[in-house]
Order: C-alpha cells, then structure tokens, then sequence
C-alpha cells in the first residue's frame, strides 16, 4: 500500500477484458451473506455527514456500535471489521483529489455536487436548449410531443459506425466544429488494416503514452473490434474524444455523435466540464481494478453446514419439476456464518494512478424521465450492463444534473459470480444458501449476486466498473400534486489501454448535418464543387440509419426495457 498517485501505466489495464464485454469476461467470487451485511452497515455509517471527522469520537462510535448491531444483527469482531475499514476508507477519502469517496459497494466511486452548484445550473440551463429543441421535433414529426415520460436526448445508437458505409478521414479533425466540414472529405472505409493505421495515426497524435499502443498488435486488436465481434449488424456505438489534460481540465477535440456542435456549442463546454469531475472518480475506479479488494468472509462447506441440511420434502419437489423456488426459501434453511477475516488492506495506493495527460473516450447520453401527476410513477426496470463487446465499454459515469420532487430514487447493483457447474443439488443448494442467491438454477446458468444500492440525489455522481449490472427501481413522485423528473448524461467510457475508432477519424453521419460548414449556422448552404457528391453522400448515409435502426433493435436485448403503458421505452444505463 503506497502514497505514489503515480501516473496509470496502460499495461496495467490492457489485460483486463481484452476481449469481451466485461459483464460477459469478468466473474468474482460472491460475498457471503455476513459479508453482505457488513456492507450494508459501513454504508449506513458513512451516509452520516462528515462521518470520518467522528471517527474518532468515542460516543458517536458507541452510538453507530449500536445501531449496527440491532439493524444488521453484527456480531462483535463483525463490527470490529467495519471500523478498520471504515479507518481505511477516510484514508482514500482524504488522499483523494477532492469530493470523492468509495460508495456503499465496492469499486463504486461517488461525489455529490454540492459545493458544484454553478455547473449543475449551467448544466440545466444548456441542456434545456438540447431539450426542447427535441420537444419541438417530435411535435414536427407528429404534429404534438409524443406523451412519453423517458427521452433519449442524445442516444449513442443513432448514427452507429458501420463498417459498411461509415466513412473515414485521413487526418483527425482538429475541432468539434470542423468535422462538419469534414463529411464530404471522407474517404470510404475498408478493411480492418485500415482501420489499424488510422487508430495508430490518431494515437501519434493524441497519446501521451503512444509506446504502449505501439507495443500491441494494433491490426488484430482492431479485426477483434470490428469485423470479428461485430457479427452481421456490422455496427456499433461511435465514441467521442475526450482529453484530460496535465492540469486536470478536459478537451474534446472531436464532436459527440448525435449532438451538433454549433446548435450547442455552451453544452459541449459543460460537458467537458462534468467529465473533467468525473476523471478523480475514474482514477479511483481503475486503481480498485488493479488491485482486487480480497473477501472479507468466505464460504466453507464443512464448517458452514456441519451436520448437513434436512431439506424440506416441499422445497425438493420444487426442485424435481425444475420450477422455480419459492420466495424466501433461504432465510428458512439453517446455516452457521463463517467469522470474517482480521481486516487487511489491499496492496492498492493509497493515492489512485493519475489520468492527467491522458487520451480517453466514451459514448456519450443524455435522457430526462418526467412524471406528472396524471402519470406519477414510473415502474422498475431489467439488471443491464452497458455496451456489447466491441464497445470495451470499461466503466461507467452518471451525473444526475436534475433531480426534482421524485421520493426515494436508488440505483441497484449486482455481480456476475460466474457459471456454477455443481452436480450435487444439495451442494448447489448450500451454496445458494451460504450467499444469499435467490433465483432460478439450472446447471451452468450465470449466478449474479445482488450487493446493494446507492442513492441518487440531485447532482449526484456515479462512477462504477462495467461489470457490474444495475438497475433502476420503480420511483414516484415525493409530491404528487406537483411533476417531478429525472435527467442525467451518462459517458459509457472505453478502456483507457484500447483505442477504438471514434468521432475524430469518423466524420458526423446525421444527413441533416451535411450542409453545415464549419463556420456557417445550421441550414446554410453547401459549396458548389461539393454538390456533386452530396447524392451519393446522402444515400450512404440513410444506408447508415437504416443500419443502425437494424442493429439496435437487435442489440436492445441486453440493455433495460421498462414499460411505459403500452409502449416500451429503451435505454441504457439506467
């Protein structure tokens, strides 16, 4: 355990999930159930304000000592555990860049806005902009504003790269707003040896860190991405530059994919702004990765169920018609909790591996849910991860910029604790048992574990690894008088150790961007030496759309659908 904030060495990371989606390559062995509840009560502890200032006040201690103890039935060295770690906790909560603290889940990083309330005002003042110029095009395209609670403001499955039609620069574009300049410049994308040199021009240019690319077979890596996992959508999301620079602040060369540069040129300003608070949080996220917290608790057989488990002749019939277990089964059975281990921290540093300096990228969300008291809740949604494979979607950032009048708003989590092939049904049983796993199992089905919740309050951030699933659960108004909503901007960032093609070698794909130069203002006409390749331009694009609509409907599958009525709405973080 050092003190070093040593800048991230990408070697570091590049092994990690280098060819799946993370939720797919990534398994952890899953939490006993005491485990489960120390966890819960650390997050009790630590939703107290200034709560590691009290650390060391006695009585407070007694008082927390206590409410544990009665809430999640601790016992002694259980609560003995949680102080250690809690000690621990303020550790990397001081030595960190400002605001950030570890979550009520593992490798979850947190801050909440309340000394950034100029940027959420900023924020909400921007995004108004975006929002209702999307209000006043669903009103031209129907002839009113579709009722739907959930808007998908900017929706990274728009506008997919697609290895058929998309184009591709020569050169990197140099600002947002010169891409619009460049669609007309493209030059057609072929093979994935393309693909590679222009990934390898784009790193001469834009990484600090260009040996370690350079190092890697950047053509195979590349055929993975694109032709291999890609499948027959041949397409996938399209992510935006984003660089952190040596003094923290972040610049975004190239355009985000379905936002205009122009139209909102004080919006991507913002956004960079919101990204650069959540590099502290990423640093974190990505040093945890690194350096794998061991179990606090682990299940052993023999000593966990001594004598066996007399199993209910009801419950065994369940399991011989193959049907699903009842609810609550669990907590009926007997079973002896294994004592925790001596608290011991992780070999991670205590100052997490620095970004500044560094290229990065991410797709990039942003979505507003409203209720009104004609339609005052909005029901749960599905467990989703983010992304497919060839996104190498690493982790994930949610800025909740406005929150307004909705009660009791969490976001759940769970963990994939791998494919369990146990032969012996009781062994299986035991442990489902053991770890508080409630759900229907065949043999080799994917176990996940849930493992808790973090709240979501107005201008909260949240930064977690992929391989996590969340959830959102239903919500409803606090005051049912009165609408109420929720709106946020999720980046689904990339891994910082691969490159993937973005927005910067991808000129804008939308067809009512065409005709907008660099400096003119939305509408202006093009030149007249280009109109000779706008017919051929404007069909390989609708090729585009038509391409992407196809692989979304496909892809939707593994993000979250919730009901909305009779409609579905679709998206996908939370």
């Amino acid at each position: 355990m050092s003190s070093s904030n040593d800048k991230l060495c990408l070697d570091k990371i590049s092994h990690l999930y280098p060819t799946k989606a993370l939720y797919e390559a990534h398994t952890v062995e899953p939490k006993t159930r005491v485990e489960l509840r120390m966890l819960k009560a650390s997050a009790f502890i630590r939703s107290t304000p200034e709560w590691d200032d009290q650390l060391n006040d006695e009585d407070k201690c007694q008082e927390w000592t206590t409410q544990v103890k009665d809430t999640f039935n601790l016992a002694d060295e259980e609560v003995e555990y949680v102080f250690e770690e809690l000690k621990y906790y303020a550790l990397l909560k001081e030595n960190g860049a400002g605001g950030e603290e570890l979550g009520a889940i593992d490798n979850v990083w947190i801050a909440n806005a309340v000394s950034n309330c100029e940027l959420a005002e900023e924020f909400k003042c921007n995004a108004a902009v975006l929002e209702s110029d999307f209000v006043q095009a669903e009103s031209n395209e129907t002839g009113a504003a579709l009722p739907s609670k959930f808007k998908a403001l900017v929706d990274p499955f728009l506008h997919l790269f697609s290895s058929d039609n998309s184009l591709l620069l020569e050169t990197p574009v140099a600002t947002p707003v010169a891409a619009l300049d460049a669609t007309l410049s493209g030059t057609k994308t072929g093979s994935p040896e393309d693909w590679s040199q222009a990934i390898k021009d784009l790193n001469a240019i834009l990484s600090a860190d260009k040996d370690a690319f350079d190092k890697r077979e950047i053509t195979e890596l590349v055929r993975a991405c694109y032709a291999v996992e890609l499948g027959e959508e041949h397409a996938c999301w399209l992510p935006t530059d984003f660089h952190v620079n040596d003094d923290g602040s972040v610049t975004i060369p190239s355009y985000i994919n379905n936002l205009h540069p122009v139209r909102y040129a004080a919006l991507y300003q913002t956004i960079s702004k919101v990204f650069a608070k959540f590099v502290p949080l990423l640093e974190q996220v990505t040093t945890d990765m690194i350096h794998p917290r061991s179990l606090r608790a682990k299940f052993d057989r023999e000593l966990c169920f001594k004598h066996g488990i007399d199993f209910p002749t009801e419950l065994m019939r369940y399991i011989w018609e193959e049907k699903p277990l009842p609810s609550g089964w669990i907590e009926k059975m007997p079973y002896i909790e294994p004592v925790p281990f001596s608290f011991s921290p992780s070999d991670r540093p205590i100052k997490p591996y620095s970004m500044r300096g560094m290229p990065l990228q991410a797709s990039v969300e942003i979505s507003s849910i409203k209720l009104t008291p004609e339609n005052p809740a909005h029901p749960e949604g599905g467990w989703q991860a983010v992304g497919s494979a060839e996104e190498r979607v690493f982790a994930a950032g949610l800025y909740f910029y406005d929150v307004e009048n909705i009660a009791s708003l969490k976001l759940k989590f769970r963990d994939p604790v791998g494919a369990r092939k146990i032969v012996n049904m009781g062994a299986k049983l035991e442990f489902c048992i053991a770890h508080n796993i409630d759900e229907d199992y065949g043999d080799g089905c994917l176990y996940t574990q849930e493992v808790g919740e973090i709240e979501i309050k107005s201008g909260s951030y949240i930064c977690y690894p992929n391989f996590y699933q969340t959830k959102l659960p239903s919500f409803e108004l606090a005051d049912p008088t009165r609408p109420g909503h929720l709106k946020y901007i999720a980046f689904c960032i990339v891994n910082p150790a691969i490159r993937l093609l973005s927005t910067g070698l991808v000129p804008p794909q939308q067809p009512n961007w065409i005709n907008t130069g660099g400096s003119a203002s939305v509408g202006e006409g093009i030149s007249t030496q280009e109109t000779s390749n706008v017919a051929e331009l404007g069909n390989r694009l609708r090729r585009i759309h038509m391409e992407s609509d196809k692989a979304a409907e496909g892809r939707f599958a593994v993000h979250m659908t919730i009901s909305n009525g009779e409609d579905e709405d679709e998206y996908l973080i939370v």
